[in-house]
């Protein structure tokens, strides 16, 4: 007996410019957001001596960015610190990209057991009418 499963991709609308890639697009937004976070973070006044404060950008969505900042203190008591941030974005009606305020948020991953049934499908069935894009 054949299975069948049926999968649901969505893809994000990102604000791209006209001819813009995704991979541009996700740079200039790293970049916008790195600097965002270090001005209202104050994340420069740590970049001193032997402390240091990094942003790596964890996930980008469709209007917002979550980022995550390390801050690495050997001064004093040494101490790591992680937090993760939620920075909204969205293009304004002359192209612009523009920055919300961040907010702290904590990352939460789960996992599941796989289920039986996910190792006897045999052919996995697609509707093409609701994805467009190359599977």
């Amino acid at each position: 007996m054949e299975k069948t499963i049926e999968v649901h991709v969505q893809k994000n609308e990102l604000p791209l410019q006209p001819g813009q890639s995704v991979n541009n697009f996700t740079r200039e937004l790293g970049d916008m957001v790195r600097g965002h976070l270090s001005k209202k973070l104050k994340l420069d006044s740590i970049n001193k001596g032997d402390d240091s404060a990094h942003v790596w950008i964890s996930d980008t969505f469709s209007d917002t960015v979550v980022a995550e900042v390390s801050t690495f203190q050997k001064s004093k008591t040494p101490s790591h610190d992680r937090k993760f941030f939620a920075v909204a974005y969205g293009r304004d009606n002359a192209g612009v990209l523009k920055l919300g305020d961040p907010v702290e948020v904590v990352r939460r991953v789960t996992f599941v057991p796989k289920t039986p049934v996910l190792k006897s499908i045999t052919t996995c069935a697609v509707s093409k009418s609701f994805w467009h894009g190359v599977l």
